[in-house]
């Protein structure tokens, strides 16, 4: 299996979505606590589909 590096928009939309699930884990964004948790997991399945799969 080759792995090939996610494009550029894959990569900051995964990188936005992990930071805004962060900072709702942290209590800072009070309106994203209940989805922390799956917004930082939905970031990280896109950053490892865009390395998974060719042109993501």
């Amino acid at each position: 299996m080759r792995l090939t590096p996610p494009t550029k928009i894959t990569f900051w939309v995964s990188v936005v979505v992990g930071a805004l699930g962060f900072l709702g884990m942290i209590g800072v964004v009070g309106a994203l606590t209940a989805w922390a948790g799956w917004m930082l997991f939905a970031a990280w399945l896109l950053l490892i589909l865009g390395l998974l799969l060719k042109g993501l």
